[in-house]
């Protein structure tokens, strides 16, 4: 019985170890450099056509600008496809030809594909694969051969779509888990194109692979010095400047190695750091504040963001400009220039020269019969000036009075008499 003991307790040691090793083989991570390359990895060059956006237009992605498109080292873009690292075969399609067709939706636009599980809960995906090449085992090792390049789905050429998703089965971008290796770093071949346009990786690319072959770029650094993604440095160049009324144009200078930037704003009525969800997107180097009515400054704090972490903040204040003082408004000057002209055989139209700083008139007819002054009911609109009165059949003549009017007051009368 004391035998049998030591056995089971040695065979319970001995799974607990293994099973933590099982983890450590088995999990993916950006910072310990294990991953294989998925297409070739043997080969002395890894050919990238795709990565945030496509290289020829500067288009996303994809829906989401998080996989690779990889070519493989043969004439035609072929190549054998790999498991990154060890884990179990959880999905797979193995239905759709060759057609070389972008718009063909076979296989969920994926086409042939494996998606494997990983112990810490990840996933990586393997898409656009050829048909019957598919891996027929459910455990797989890593650097085992899973499957060959195809053109299948949405696809216009031979390439591997490989996508990784993190344990939440949420895509992750999948270039960060290669960046920092430095056997890849000196291995990779950038399609012209990508420097220019990727928002992720195009400083990067353009500060690291400056020799250019036909039309890729490869690594010109000597070392992994050269390459190494470190935190970038806080930004600079802060500014706050009034945009409008209760709005204001944040701005700093773009940082060297960031991919994007986080802006907060300091809520005094919380009293705490927030979000400011007006900046969009995350890469711009300026945006619109809004809102700013209550206070007389706004505090504000932009950091720098890239795959190896984040800046230290930097920070502005936003002090609202003092309200320029309102222009003063005179007092009209009266109208000028009026004039009575018979219109009809009972109308007239009487007209006078617009008065500067007026934002409307009066006018008033004499009432022969009441021998008082009264509104005339034909003016309208009020800021006309001229008009036509009438109902002018009684008497010989009539006796027309108008002034100017804006917010401080109203001009003296200017009269005139109009005569049948």
């Amino acid at each position: 019985m004391k035998k049998t003991g030591r056995i089971i307790v040695f065979l319970t040691l001995f799974a607990l170890v293994m099973t933590n090793l099982s983890v450590n083989v088995f999990a993916l991570s950006k910072s310990d450099n294990s991953l294989l390359w998925p297409v070739d990895h043997a080969a002395t060059k890894y050919w990238i056509s795709a990565l945030d956006v496509y290289s020829g237009s500067g288009n996303a992605h994809g829906s989401s600008g998080q996989g690779i498109d990889i070519y493989g080292a043969d004439k035609n873009g072929q190549g054998t496809v790999y498991a990154i690292a060890d884990g179990t075969v959880t999905t797979k399609n193995d239905t759709c030809t060759h057609v070389n067709k972008s718009t063909d939706t076979c296989g969920g636009r994926y086409g042939n594909y494996i998606k494997i599980k990983h112990s810490d809960g990840s996933y990586s995906l393997y898409a656009h694969l050829e048909k019957d090449s598919l891996t027929s085992k459910t455990n797989v090792k890593a650097g085992e051969a899973i499957g060959r390049i195809g053109s299948s789905g949405s696809s216009s050429g031979y390439h591997l779509h490989f996508e990784i998703f993190t344990s939440n089965n949420k895509k992750d971008y999948a270039f960060d888990y290669y960046i920092n290796n430095p056997l890849c770093q000196k291995k990779f071949l950038f399609k012209d194109g990508l420097q220019k346009y990727s928002k992720k990786y195009g400083n990067w690319i353009k500060e690291n692979y400056q020799t250019k072959s036909g039309s890729y770029w490869s690594y010109s650094g000597s070392n992994n010095e050269n390459t190494k993604i470190v935190s970038p440095a806080a930004p600079t160049g802060l500014k706050a400047v009034k945009a409008g009324e209760k709005t204001a144009t944040i701005s700093w200078n773009a940082v060297s190695g960031a991919t994007s930037y986080e802006v907060q704003y300091y809520s005094q009525s919380g009293a705490s750091w927030k979000t400011d969800p007006d900046y969009k997107p995350k890469t711009a180097t300026s945006y619109v504040s809004t809102g700013l009515g209550l206070y007389n400054s706004y505090k504000y704090r932009v950091r720098a963001v890239n795959s190896a972490g984040t800046s230290p903040w930097a920070e502005i204040t936003y002090n609202k400009p003092a309200a320029s003082a309102a222009p003063s408004v005179k007092t009209p000057s009266a109208p000028t220039g009026l004039k009575a002209v018979k219109a009809g055989v009972k109308t007239a139209t009487i007209s006078w020269n617009a008065v500067s700083g007026a934002t409307s008139y009066e006018v008033q007819y004499y009432s022969q019969s009441g021998a008082s002054w009264k509104t005339d009911p034909d003016y309208k609109p009020k800021t006309a000036t001229s008009y036509v009165s009438t109902g002018l059949g009684l008497y010989n003549s009539y006796r027309y009075r108008v002034r100017a009017v804006n917010s401080a007051g109203v001009s003296g009368w200017t009269e005139i008499t109009y005569k049948k």
